[in-house]
């Protein structure tokens, strides 16, 4: 089944969790995504949080919503 909804704060780990569903395609039975990425509290994370934006970007079925 479809997930409706998926939400992740989870303070830096996103990125891996993220990086490891578009590998797997796990993030295409995911409808809603909405994460927050924490480059702004760890500038470190700043361009892999760009290019991971850019690669869900790319996943048609994916409605992304990105707070800060």
């Amino acid at each position: 089944k479809p997930v409706k909804i998926l939400k992740i704060d989870i303070e830096g780990a996103e990125i891996q969790v993220l990086e490891k569903m578009i590998k797997d395609q796990t993030l295409h039975w995911v409808e809603n995504l909405f994460v927050e990425f924490h480059d702004r509290k760890m500038p470190h994370l700043k361009e892999v949080s760009m290019r991971l934006r850019h690669e869900l970007g790319r996943i048609e079925s994916l409605n992304i919503v990105d707070w800060r």
